[in-house]
């Protein structure tokens, strides 16, 4: 039996966008790595596979051309929220061609009951599927019937999946970065997070070390790649089994340049000090909020106080800082935006990724805005996209108009500040120097901000009253606030002094 997996996450941004989000080096070239799994899994069962990925095609006609062409007997779809519609337009096409049809995925775990009723769906697994679709794919090669809807197991030890399979249509994306699974599952009860509702997401369960270390060695000797990302958020839940992960990494591969994800109350001085010691390493925090009445409200569970700690941690140890913030949530006022602006502007960390809270289904959040009627109507499951949202809204109770200059504001800020770094070891700089790189970062800085600005009056829609007077309310808002927090930090210094 041959699958054809495909990956159908063009929702906003549309065929053929690989090329162009390689060069921007944006996540919409993201490689796959469920898909990657799943692939290796199948492959164990004596079962070929293999990959079309839409952001890698022309147009539909190519689609069908692909689907045409190939030998495989199924099709086997991962279905993400904002890209179901386009989901079932390809499982159309292929039922079309008289190949039978799988759905998977998040959407298929937390929304199934979307999938039941529509005849372009022969089976949906919800749930983890590296037991469930091998499964599947031995009983339809030996023409035994099976359900529709499939409830995949979890898979308790991890150490029995797999090293992943790289598609090869991801070309060298994958030799530069390799993305890592550690752990898999979340203890938190964030409201905008399908954890905090999925009580399958919130079992922490780990891989062995050594299980970890083998894979990292079969991918590198295959590879070749040159950064390594940790996937999990909650890696260092256990301190002590990441702690031996990376000594052994270090002792093996110092020249890595590691990505790590972190909670701010998990980050600790020995996890620092280990991470130093590669070649590089960028450490993403997931602040989303430095109001503690707002973190309260999304159930972060960190405050404030455990976020500085943790940056002053990686200044410390000469670690890059990059920062996850989310605004645009019911209740969210001004003030509340105002102290984690503020708070990114005093850490002035190296990348920012400004969120906009979508409410996707099975999450907490989106289940109270269905309840009080605050969910707009929606045409598609693409205004769910962080990008539709932005420009279209999704929550009735939310100025989007102010949402957007936030928006802008923060990557601005980040734009316009070159990250703070050590001081340099050594005699102090002549005077002299000193004002010449003071001159120098603040050339750097103004042209950071000019190519920021310009960047965003280049998007489509051209800002003219004529083209889209909304976007010239947006920008004199913007003028506006940066204008009143100028104005709000001058005085302060002034006080001050």
């Amino acid at each position: 039996m041959k699958i054809a997996f495909v990956y159908p996450g063009i929702a906003h941004i549309g065929y053929g966008s690989w090329d162009a989000a390689i060069a921007a080096g944006t996540s919409d070239a993201e490689c796959v790595y469920g898909l990657s799994l799943l692939a290796a899994v199948v492959a164990e069962r004596g079962h070929a596979f293999e990959l079309l990925d839409m952001r890698q095609l022309r147009c539909e006609e190519e689609l069908k051309e692909r689907l045409r062409r190939s030998d495989a007997q199924v099709v086997g779809i991962s279905v993400q929220t904002p890209s179901f519609d386009i989901a079932c337009r390809v499982a159309e096409i292929a039922k079309s061609l008289g190949k039978t049809t799988i759905g998977g995925g998040i959407h298929a775990t937390v929304a199934p009951e979307e999938f039941e009723p529509l005849a372009c769906w022969d089976h949906v697994v919800s749930g983890e599927g590296e037991k469930a679709l091998p499964d599947l794919l031995d009983k339809l090669a030996a023409g035994d019937g099976s359900a529709k809807m499939i409830a995949g197991s979890i898979t308790e030890d991890l150490d029995q999946l797999p090293t992943p399979y790289l598609f090869p249509e991801w070309g060298a994306k994958y030799r530069t970065l390799y993305a890592l699974e550690v752990a898999r599952g979340c203890p938190g009860r964030c409201t905008y997070c399908v954890s905090g509702e999925k009580k399958f997401y919130q079992r922490m369960r780990f891989r062995s070390v050594d299980h970890v270390l083998r894979e990292v060695e079969q991918a590198h000797a295959r590879y070749k790649f040159t950064n390594l990302l940790f996937l999990d958020v909650n890696a260092t839940t256990r301190r002590k089994h990441f702690h031996a992960i990376l000594h052994e990494l270090l002792r093996r591969h110092p020249d890595l340049g590691v990505i790590v994800q972190e909670r701010s109350d998990g980050f600790d001085e020995e996890t620092a000090r280990l991470l130093s010691g590669f070649r590089s390493c960028q450490v993403w925090f997931g602040f989303e909020s430095m109001s503690p009445r707002m973190l309260s409200i999304i159930n972060k569970e960190t405050n404030p106080d455990e976020a500085r700690a943790a940056v002053a941690l990686c200044r410390r140890f000469s670690l890059s800082v990059a920062a996850n913030v989310l605004i645009g949530v019911p209740g969210e006022t001004d003030d509340d935006i105002r102290q984690t602006y503020e708070f990114i502007a005093e850490i002035r960390p190296a990348v920012i990724s400004c969120n906009i809270l979508s409410p996707f289904p099975g999450t907490k959040v989106h289940d109270e805005c269905v309840a009080r009627g605050d969910l707009m109507d929606l045409d598609s499951h693409e205004r769910y996209e962080l990008r539709s949202v932005l420009e279209r809204g999704i929550i009735r109770s939310i100025d989007y108009r102010k949402v957007r200059v936030w928006h802008r504001l923060f990557y601005w800020t980040v734009g316009l500040h070159r990250p703070a770094q050590p001081a340099p070891a050594g005699p102090r700089p002549r005077v002299a120097t000193r004002l010449r790189r003071a001159a120098t970062d603040r050339a750097r800085a103004l042209a950071r901000g000019v190519h920021f600005l310009t960047r965003q009056l280049r998007e489509p829609g051209p800002a003219t009253a004529s083209g889209n007077p909304e976007r010239v309310r947006d920008w004199v808002r913007f003028g506006g606030l940066i204008a009143r927090l100028a104005a709000a930090q001058l005085g302060r210094r002034t006080r001050a002094g």
